[in-house]
Protein backbone atom coordinates (compact mmCIF):
# COMPACT_ATOMS: atom_id res chain seq x y z
CA UNK A 1 0.00 0.00 0.00
CA UNK A 2 1.76 3.64 -0.96
CA UNK A 3 1.37 6.70 0.86
CA UNK A 4 -1.50 7.84 -0.70
CA UNK A 5 -3.71 5.02 -0.80
CA UNK A 6 -2.41 4.72 3.45
CA UNK A 7 -3.57 8.46 3.74
CA UNK A 8 -7.31 7.58 1.71
CA UNK A 9 -7.53 4.48 4.03
CA UNK A 10 -6.86 7.01 7.46
CA UNK A 11 -9.55 9.42 5.47
CA UNK A 12 -11.84 6.70 5.69
CA UNK A 13 -10.80 5.45 8.92
CA UNK A 14 -11.86 9.15 10.33
CA UNK A 15 -14.70 9.42 8.67
CA UNK A 16 -16.11 6.75 10.00
CA UNK A 17 -16.55 4.84 6.99
CA UNK A 18 -18.32 6.66 5.22
CA UNK A 19 -17.41 7.95 1.81
CA UNK A 20 -20.34 8.14 -0.30
CA UNK A 21 -20.85 10.10 -3.43
CA UNK A 22 -22.34 13.27 -3.72
CA UNK A 23 -22.61 13.48 0.40
CA UNK A 24 -20.96 15.94 2.00
CA UNK A 25 -18.62 15.44 4.97
CA UNK A 26 -17.56 17.70 7.64
CA UNK A 27 -13.87 17.12 7.87
CA UNK A 28 -11.85 17.29 10.76
CA UNK A 29 -8.59 18.87 11.03
CA UNK A 30 -6.93 15.23 10.96
CA UNK A 31 -8.67 14.90 7.78
CA UNK A 32 -8.11 17.81 6.38
CA UNK A 33 -4.26 17.36 7.27
CA UNK A 34 -4.66 14.00 5.60
CA UNK A 35 -6.12 15.64 2.02
CA UNK A 36 -3.39 17.97 2.17
CA UNK A 37 -0.71 15.45 2.29
CA UNK A 38 -2.57 13.96 -0.84
CA UNK A 39 -2.40 16.98 -2.83
CA UNK A 40 1.63 17.83 -1.45
CA UNK A 41 2.30 14.22 -2.85
CA UNK A 42 0.11 14.94 -6.47
CA UNK A 43 2.46 18.17 -6.68
CA UNK A 44 5.47 16.22 -6.05
CA UNK A 45 4.69 14.21 -9.50
CA UNK A 46 3.98 16.97 -12.08
CA UNK A 47 5.89 18.45 -14.57
CA UNK A 48 7.57 21.17 -13.99
CA UNK A 49 5.80 22.96 -16.53
CA UNK A 50 2.33 22.35 -14.62
CA UNK A 51 4.20 23.44 -11.69
CA UNK A 52 5.01 26.51 -12.83
CA UNK A 53 1.14 26.97 -14.47
CA UNK A 54 -0.01 26.44 -11.66
CA UNK A 55 2.02 28.98 -9.01
CA UNK A 56 1.27 31.19 -11.46
CA UNK A 57 -2.79 31.23 -11.23
CA UNK A 58 -2.86 33.23 -7.91
CA UNK A 59 -0.57 35.91 -10.01
CA UNK A 60 -2.51 36.23 -13.37
CA UNK A 61 -5.94 36.22 -11.50
CA UNK A 62 -5.36 38.92 -9.18
CA UNK A 63 -2.94 40.89 -10.43
CA UNK A 64 -2.23 40.82 -13.98
CA UNK A 65 -6.05 40.27 -15.71
CA UNK A 66 -6.73 42.95 -13.23
CA UNK A 67 -4.23 45.24 -14.83
CA UNK A 68 -4.91 44.14 -18.28
CA UNK A 69 -8.42 44.78 -17.77
CA UNK A 70 -8.10 47.94 -15.99
CA UNK A 71 -5.87 49.08 -18.75
CA UNK A 72 -8.21 48.16 -21.63
CA UNK A 73 -11.03 50.14 -19.95
CA UNK A 74 -9.52 53.43 -20.37
CA UNK A 75 -10.48 54.47 -16.81
CA UNK A 76 -8.83 58.33 -16.62
CA UNK A 77 -8.15 59.75 -12.96
CA UNK A 78 -7.51 62.93 -12.55
CA UNK A 79 -8.92 65.59 -10.07
CA UNK A 80 -11.67 66.94 -12.28
CA UNK A 81 -12.48 63.08 -13.25
CA UNK A 82 -12.95 62.62 -9.19
CA UNK A 83 -14.69 65.50 -8.73
CA UNK A 84 -16.92 65.20 -11.00
CA UNK A 85 -17.91 61.95 -9.30
CA UNK A 86 -20.57 64.09 -7.80
CA UNK A 87 -22.88 64.45 -10.37
CA UNK A 88 -25.85 61.96 -11.38
CA UNK A 89 -23.88 60.17 -14.03
CA UNK A 90 -21.07 59.21 -11.08
CA UNK A 91 -23.18 59.10 -8.18
CA UNK A 92 -26.28 56.78 -10.17
CA UNK A 93 -23.38 54.25 -11.24
CA UNK A 94 -21.77 54.70 -7.75
CA UNK A 95 -25.23 53.60 -6.09
CA UNK A 96 -26.29 51.43 -8.54
CA UNK A 97 -23.66 49.15 -7.64
CA UNK A 98 -22.80 49.84 -4.44
CA UNK A 99 -26.43 49.90 -3.11
CA UNK A 100 -28.87 48.80 -5.38
CA UNK A 101 -26.86 44.94 -5.92
CA UNK A 102 -26.65 44.08 -2.49
CA UNK A 103 -29.82 44.75 -1.70
CA UNK A 104 -31.60 43.52 -4.78
CA UNK A 105 -29.76 40.35 -4.18
CA UNK A 106 -30.62 39.88 -0.78
CA UNK A 107 -34.32 41.06 -1.16
CA UNK A 108 -35.01 38.49 -3.87
CA UNK A 109 -32.81 35.80 -1.57
CA UNK A 110 -35.16 36.87 0.93
CA UNK A 111 -38.45 36.68 -0.89
CA UNK A 112 -36.93 33.06 -2.35
CA UNK A 113 -36.33 31.19 0.57
CA UNK A 114 -39.80 33.02 2.73
CA UNK A 115 -41.95 31.93 -0.09
CA UNK A 116 -40.33 28.57 -0.55
CA UNK A 117 -38.65 28.82 -3.90
CA UNK A 118 -35.79 28.09 -2.47
CA UNK A 119 -33.78 28.12 1.11
CA UNK A 120 -30.36 28.72 2.35
CA UNK A 121 -27.26 25.99 1.68
CA UNK A 122 -26.38 24.09 4.52
CA UNK A 123 -23.58 25.94 6.77
CA UNK A 124 -24.52 29.22 5.40
CA UNK A 125 -25.96 31.87 6.88
CA UNK A 126 -28.17 35.43 6.38
CA UNK A 127 -24.52 37.56 6.80
CA UNK A 128 -22.45 35.55 4.56
CA UNK A 129 -25.38 35.55 1.60
CA UNK A 130 -25.94 39.78 2.42
CA UNK A 131 -21.74 39.70 1.85
CA UNK A 132 -21.96 37.65 -1.41
CA UNK A 133 -24.73 40.49 -2.41
CA UNK A 134 -22.17 42.75 -1.82
CA UNK A 135 -19.52 41.13 -4.20
CA UNK A 136 -22.65 41.21 -7.06
CA UNK A 137 -21.98 44.55 -6.92
CA UNK A 138 -18.34 44.36 -8.23
CA UNK A 139 -19.18 45.34 -12.06
CA UNK A 140 -16.65 46.09 -14.55
CA UNK A 141 -16.87 44.09 -18.09
CA UNK A 142 -20.82 44.28 -18.34
CA UNK A 143 -21.16 47.82 -16.26
CA UNK A 144 -18.47 49.00 -18.66
CA UNK A 145 -20.22 47.98 -21.95
CA UNK A 146 -23.77 48.90 -20.31
CA UNK A 147 -21.90 52.86 -19.95
CA UNK A 148 -20.77 52.57 -23.18
CA UNK A 149 -24.33 52.28 -24.56
CA UNK A 150 -25.80 54.44 -22.65
CA UNK A 151 -23.49 57.88 -22.89
CA UNK A 152 -22.71 59.15 -25.58
CA UNK A 153 -20.68 62.21 -24.57
CA UNK A 154 -16.91 61.59 -23.36
CA UNK A 155 -16.91 62.80 -19.96
CA UNK A 156 -20.14 61.86 -19.02
CA UNK A 157 -18.83 58.24 -20.06
CA UNK A 158 -15.32 59.08 -17.96
CA UNK A 159 -17.11 59.86 -15.08
CA UNK A 160 -19.59 56.70 -15.47
CA UNK A 161 -16.24 54.59 -15.77
CA UNK A 162 -14.81 55.90 -12.82
CA UNK A 163 -17.69 55.88 -10.87
CA UNK A 164 -17.71 51.90 -11.77
CA UNK A 165 -14.53 51.57 -10.16
CA UNK A 166 -15.10 53.18 -6.95
CA UNK A 167 -17.87 51.40 -6.71
CA UNK A 168 -16.39 47.65 -7.64
CA UNK A 169 -13.95 48.90 -4.97
CA UNK A 170 -16.28 49.43 -2.45
CA UNK A 171 -18.36 46.53 -3.12
CA UNK A 172 -15.09 44.54 -2.76
CA UNK A 173 -14.21 45.12 0.55
CA UNK A 174 -17.62 45.59 1.95
CA UNK A 175 -18.47 42.35 0.84
CA UNK A 176 -15.32 40.33 1.87
CA UNK A 177 -15.26 42.13 5.28
CA UNK A 178 -19.25 40.90 5.40
CA UNK A 179 -18.78 37.56 4.34
CA UNK A 180 -15.76 37.56 6.60
CA UNK A 181 -17.83 38.32 9.33
CA UNK A 182 -20.45 36.21 8.61
CA UNK A 183 -18.11 32.99 8.65
CA UNK A 184 -17.16 33.98 11.75
CA UNK A 185 -20.26 33.84 13.31
CA UNK A 186 -21.37 30.45 11.37
CA UNK A 187 -17.98 29.15 13.53
CA UNK A 188 -20.18 29.35 16.59
CA UNK A 189 -23.21 27.28 15.01
CA UNK A 190 -23.50 23.49 15.34
CA UNK A 191 -22.70 21.91 11.63
CA UNK A 192 -25.72 22.23 8.94
CA UNK A 193 -27.95 25.04 11.93
CA UNK A 194 -26.35 27.99 10.10
CA UNK A 195 -28.74 27.98 6.78
CA UNK A 196 -31.75 26.81 8.54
Amino acid sequence: MDFTEKSIAAFREDAGGVMEPGKTIISSTKQQALVQSIEDACDKVQTPLHQLEHGLVGWVAFLIVPVFALANAGVHVDTGSIGSLGGREGLGVILGLAVGKPVGITLASLFAVKVGLGQLPRGVNWVQLHGAAWLGGIGFTMALFIAHLAFKDAAHLATAKLGILVASSVACVVGAAVVLMGSKKAAGVPAGEAGH
